[in-house]
């Protein structure tokens, strides 16, 4: 399963290999590209922590489907100050 990666609250949003795409559209609303069976979804957000130094958040998940299914999930994830 796939973790969301929230700062506070982390949880399972579901996704997981064989769901179909109906499901993975319902979870992670319109994706930023698709071609061919691969989904692309992106995630940016800039945080000011009450303490610290603010920072950028980027996300990218990148799924790939396969007779309506999903059969592979690639994210990538990263913070710069």
């Amino acid at each position: 399963m796939l973790f969301c990666s929230c700062a506070i609250h982390p949880h399972d949003n579901g996704l997981t290999i064989g769901i179909s795409v109906h499901e993975l559209l319902a979870v992670m609303g319109t994706p930023k590209a698709s071609v061919n069976g691969t989904y692309e979804f992106a995630y940016s957000r800039s945080v000011t922590p009450a303490v610290g130094v603010p920072y950028d958040i980027d996300a990218t998940l990148k799924v790939e489907t396969e007779s309506g299914r999903v059969t592979r999930l690639r994210a990538w994830y990263s913070e710069t100050t």
